[in-house]
């Protein structure tokens, strides 16, 4: 009776064992077994399926393709699967449009579609310039692209200018500089945007590296014709923003003082050199030279000379006057002394009217007219960007 026990005990513990074998095998291919009746069913429900995308906007990165199942499905090529959150994925780096079928493992189908149209690596155009090149103001821009612009950004760096020897604007208040014959000063009148230092070149030898923006070449050739002077702008990594090469010479007297009312104005030289005899200077409306130029004579008389001149020769005319300075010998062999900018009928700081001219943004991206250094970014819908430098002179 015993024996019998155990044998019976034995057959219902291996059943068990064998059901349970049985339906963790089927379960996996959507089988039910019903052990009351012994039943097999089969699992017809279609796998459902939900399509996300790791971004929908405008992009120049990869798209990250998530398709959410809700039971296990067989593996499909060129996608990922995660069995424990039941999702595949897959990275595309260009547009892709595509059909997929989707099975588990009872046989069941479903179609499922994706498509990215929005990855975008084209860069956006700039129309009207070249990246480097140099325009005269005005300049006319426009801009391109195939999915959309999202910003312009337009940035005057400014321009580095300077004056050699010679005075301009307010003279009467500001400057009365003492040049002897050996001698010869640079002066920054502007700078582009991020200038550390200036390196300054006297016929290509380097003579000072400085953060000075007034310069005075020392120990130059007696009343020399053919300097050849560079200026660099630099910033704080030593990278050359921009260089000015001015050519001039030294000068033949040693001070030089500038009075003006609002009908004209008088240059008194003096201490000019001896060999000199007569100063001849010509005067003209600033930038109009060819149609307005008028030219005076004056003899010296103890290394001094005036140098007068009214604007009722120039119908009356109020605004920049240029002044160009000439010393003569007795054999009319002449030397450029000097060269003035003078400004008639107004109180006038070109100084702050040439800073604000590079300190404010241009009002308009589609046309540049102050004169500088430019850089002009555009950025896409889909990050793209494209940089141009230019320069724009008057």
């Amino acid at each position: 009776m015993k024996k019998k026990i155990i044998i019976y005990i034995t057959i219902c513990i291996i059943i068990f064992i064998i059901y349970f074998i049985f339906q963790f095998s089927l379960a996996k291919y959507n089988y039910n077994l019903s052990i009351d009746a012994f039943n097999l069913t089969r699992n017809t429900d279609l796998p459902n399926a939900k399509v996300l995308y790791s971004t929908q906007e405008p992009t120049n990165k990869d798209v990250i393709i998530s398709i959410k199942v809700d039971k296990e499905i067989m593996e499909i090529e060129g996608f990922n699967w995660d069995n424990e959150n039941k999702v595949l994925t897959k990275t595309i780096s260009e547009n892709e449009e595509n059909k997929i079928i989707l099975k588990d493992y009872s046989g069941n189908k479903e179609e499922v579609s994706y498509k990215v149209d929005w990855i975008d690596k084209i860069k956006p155009e700039i129309i009207g310039i070249e990246n480097g090149k140099t325009y005269s103001a005005p300049v006319g821009l426009s801009y391109k692209d195939n999915i959309g612009i999202k910003s312009i950004d337009v940035q005057n760096y400014g321009y580095l200018k300077v004056e050699f020897n010679e005075l301009s604007y307010d003279t009467e208040k500001k400057y009365a500089f003492d040049y002897t014959d050996t001698t010869c000063t640079v002066k920054i009148l502007q700078k582009p945007r991020g200038t550390y230092k200036f390196r300054y070149y006297c016929n290509n030898v380097l003579v000072e590296e400085t953060a000075d923006e007034i310069y005075t070449y020392k120990n130059l050739e007696k009343d020399n014709h053919s300097l050849k002077l560079t200026i660099d702008a630099i910033d704080i990594n030593g990278n050359i923003l921009e260089r000015k090469i001015v050519n001039g010479s030294t000068s033949t007297y040693k001070e030089v003082k500038v009075s003006k009312n609002n009908l004209g104005a008088t240059v008194n030289l003096k201490g000019i050199e001896d060999s000199a005899k007569y100063v001849r200077y010509y005067v003209w409306e600033k930038d109009k030279q060819s149609t307005t130029q008028r030219g005076y004579l004056v003899k010296i008389t103890n290394g001094m000379a005036s140098l007068p001149f009214k604007i009722s020769e120039f119908n009356n005319k109020q605004g920049i006057y240029t002044i160009h300075i000439y010393t003569e010998d007795e054999k009319g062999n002449r030397s450029l002394a000097n060269g003035i900018d003078i400004e008639i009928g107004k109180e006038y700081n070109p100084n702050l009217a040439e800073k604000e001219e590079i300190i404010k943004n241009p009002t308009n991206v589609n046309r540049l007219e102050q004169k500088g250094k430019y850089v002009i970014t555009v950025i896409d819908l889909a990050g793209n960007e494209t940089k141009y430098t230019i320069r724009v002179v008057n």
